[in-house]
Formats: C-alpha cells, structure tokens, sequence
C-alpha cells in the first residue's frame, strides 16, 4: 500500500538524514510550514493544508492541491494533515519535522500518532535521532537497531499486560501508565525484540546520541 509522508514545520537543522527516509512512490503531504522542509528536501507535494501562519512564501500551483483552513480551529495543522490523509485511504503515514521546536506541538504530534493508532494506522514520527510510533495491543516484533535504545511509555489511560523478550530489562504482564518512567532507554538482547501488550496504548520511541 502507497505511503503518505507528512512533512512539518519543526525546526530541522540536517536534512540529509531525512532525505533518505522519502521514496519516491510517496504521498507528499505539507502542513503549513512543513512546505519550507519539502523546498529543502527537493521534492514536489502532491496536497498542501493549512492556515498559513508559519509559511508566508509563495504557494504552489502546478501540480500540488492547496487546501486553505481558518486560523481559528479545533485541530494543529499537522492533526488536519493526518486526518486527511487517512481520509484519502492512507494507513502507513511518515512524519517528518514533527519534532525539535515546540514542546506542546511535538506532544500535539504525539496525541496524533495515538490516535492514528486507534483509527487503525501506522504512523512513524522520525527526526535525525529517533522514531517514534504508537502500540495498540497485540503482539510486536521490533529489530535490532544498532545504536539506538528502545524505550516504552504507557499513555492514554496506561498500558496493560506488557511483557518483554529479547531486551535486556525484560517485563512480564507488566503495567506502565503516564506516571511510570519505568520503560526508558532498554537494549537489545536479541535480534529481535517482542513486545506483548494486552490493553492500553504504548508509546514506542528509537533513540540514538
């Protein structure tokens, strides 16, 4: 299935890293600001959305769809953006500049991968230092990443059930809820890592220094 990748406004110092993240089969979607990354990137959006109040350059035209919001509304650009996409069938979504300005936009972003993840979608949120996504319950395998520690934060109303194989600290039938910092920075013991979650939602974050 055709990924949709969102791109935002956060600041972003290095876009080398990220360029390698885009193919070229993607859907190409800007919220706002994030049309600045895209310039930077090289590539051409197929849907720009937004009010406009932090890119005050010249619009598209040519083969990009521009969608025009209020300023004064219910959702950030980037909730609209991940709303549309999943509107026009996408349910593997990239998000790229979500991260490293604002921090109550960043957790904004947050609150949308978790809800993506209760619309049945997988949307990643990466940076030049980590990946991010939200864990419904059921069984996950994630592999080894060389460099990166894995760390799991219960969200929502917590998480339930939680048992780790493969990881260095593993947990069985384990809770962790927004107050519970007990998931930071873990390592792979294995290839693989499982993580098992009965109820709840987890937020999964990759870090590398």
């Amino acid at each position: 299935m055709r990924r949709c990748v969102i791109l935002a406004s956060g600041p972003i110092e290095d876009c080398e890293c990220l360029r390698a993240l885009v193919e070229k089969d993607d859907f190409i979607l800007c919220a706002d600001g994030g049309l600045r990354l895209a310039q930077r990137l090289g590539v051409t959006p197929h849907l720009v959305v937004g009010d406009f109040d932090s890119y005050h350059g010249v619009l598209p035209s040519e083969g990009t769809e521009v969608l025009k919001v209020p300023p004064e509304k219910d959702d950030t650009d980037t909730m609209l953006a991940v709303r549309l996409a999943m509107k026009r069938g996408f349910r593997h979504i990239l998000l790229l500049g979500g991260t490293g300005g604002r921090l109550d936009h960043t957790f904004a972003n947050i609150q949308a991968m978790a809800w993506a993840a209760g619309q049945g979608a997988s949307l990643w949120m990466a940076d030049r230092q980590n990946e991010a996504t939200v864990l419904m319950p059921g069984i996950h395998r994630i592999l080894k990443r060389d460099g990166y520690k894995l760390s799991l934060f219960g969200i929502g109303e917590g998480a339930f059930g939680i048992t780790l194989k493969g990881l260095q600290y593993p947990l069985t039938d384990a809770t962790l809820t927004m107050t519970t910092p007990l998931g930071v920075s873990n390592e792979w013991k294995d290839e693989i890592a499982q993580i098992e979650l009965k109820k709840g939602m987890l937020l999964l974050i990759l870090s590398k220094d």
